[in-house]
């Protein structure tokens, strides 16, 4: 039985016999699947070290998708929906599976930051006040049943960039287990078919790891927030490696093990095949610092982020190939392209500057893509300097802007 059924349909033109849809991945309902296996038992006990002992003879495959497992966790969100019947309203509740990936981890409190996808805690029909679970819970590989549930908290996130932040607190579980934080990685630093590895809960048949590759390392994609309504261009990265429902919010990752995305969504078309998307990593870890250096330990909050008022464009493109590492990389000359009146970067940066690179704090990025521009302001906060290198009518030149909180700007 399906409860609610979200879908995101893409802002092109299609041939009108190619029924094509962006569907978020993890609307996926318990009841779809036999009583018998929802209820699996568990494969592999939680143990008291953070190491994985694995032979040589394992492929780098093996071994990274190991190193994702320890972060892994499947989540369980219950929500209490009203249904209008001949007889009038009804209260029932739906259940939905999805993924996350532990962020930070503090093993002896049995404490965790769980990075998910906020669609996989939020439901538009939801009886709550702000549309989330109060009734959130995760499990770690291998120990997927109600014996080893942990409590999650909701403590923020964005509905636009669907990321969501949980907690969990004094955990023994957790205590108990082998789980470790992820290691994120650059993920501007990824390349056309580079190994991709999807590890999620699909089909809430318990965690899974499945295998592709990176078929675009950055487009976007315009789909229908999870309020059902609101449309929000996404960021994301293209992938081939299987993503059903459920895998909502799980990690991809490189041949590392390392973090290169929380994956999100997917097309789904009877002509279309493996088409899978993930939102970087860059984005997802500025976003969760984000919300976890506001949460006060109260109420949830909202991404918080800070506006130059300017406008990033592409002066030109091209491909470059690597000649050490035989890598091909597409790389943008972005130079701005508007600037608010009255806004903090009026006066101060004008309309044409090529930007080379950005310095906040004592983070500098060089300016290789126009999306860099403005994922870096995730990381900014209200009182930090943001300098700019760069080219004005041909010759260098270095600006600073300091952050007011005037420009502290929510986004949904």
């Amino acid at each position: 039985m399906n409860f609610i059924k979200r879908r995101f349909f893409p802002a092109v033109l299609v041939f009108a016999s190619l029924l094509t849809v962006i569907s978020l991945s993890s609307c996926f309902t318990v009841e779809d699947i036999p009583q018998e296996l929802s209820q699996k038992d568990p494969v592999i006990q939680g143990g008291d070290t953070n190491t994985i002992y694995i032979s040589t003879s394992d492929s780098a495959q093996s071994v990274a998708a190991a190193k994702g497992l320890l972060s892994a966790v499947s989540i369980s969100s219950t929500f209490e929906i009203e249904y209008e019947s001949f007889w009038g309203p009804y209260v029932q509740d739906a259940k939905y599976s999805g993924s996350g990936v532990i962020y930070k981890l503090d093993k002896n409190a049995g404490d965790a930051y769980v990075i998910t996808n906020y669609h996989v805690v939020y439901n538009s029909a939801s009886t709550s006040e702000n549309g989330i679970s109060n009734d959130i819970s995760a499990f770690l590989y291998g120990q997927e049943t109600s014996k080893y549930a942990m409590k999650a908290e909701y403590i923020g996130g964005s509905m636009l960039y669907d990321i969501a932040v949980l907690k969990i607190s004094g955990s023994r579980v957790l205590t108990e287990s082998c789980a470790a934080p992820v290691s994120p990685s650059n993920s501007d630093e990824i390349s056309v078919l580079d190994t991709a590895i999807v590890i999620g809960n699909p089909a809430s048949l318990g965690i899974s790891a499945t295998t592709g590759s990176i078929s675009v390392d950055s487009e976007y994609i315009t789909m229908t927030a999870p309020d059902d309504k609101t449309q929000t261009a996404m960021r994301v990265i293209r992938t081939d490696a299987a993503v059903n429902g459920g895998n909502s919010g799980g990690g991809l990752f490189n041949t590392k093990g390392d973090l290169i995305g929380i994956v999100n969504a997917k097309i789904t078309s009877s002509s279309i095949e493996n088409i899978g998307y993930a939102i970087p990593a860059n984005v997802a870890v500025g976003i969760a610092e984000n919300i976890i250096s506001q949460y006060d330990g109260a109420e949830p909050v909202t991404l918080k982020k800070c506006m130059l008022g300017i406008t990033s464009g592409v002066a030109a493109q091209k491909a470059v190939l690597d000649s050490e590492t035989g890598r091909i990389k597409r790389t943008e000359t972005v130079a701005i392209a508007d600037i608010t009146e009255g806004g903090l970067a009026d006066g101060i940066l004008a309309v044409g500057d090529i930007v080379n690179s950005v310095t906040v704090g004592a983070m500098t990025v060089n300016i290789t893509r126009a999306h860099q521009l403005s994922e870096l302001m995730l990381s900014a906060r209200a009182g930090d300097t943001v300098t700019f290198s760069l080219v004005r009518e041909g010759k260098p030149l270095s600006v600073s802007i300091t952050l007011t909180p005037e420009c502290v700007t929510e986004i949904q």
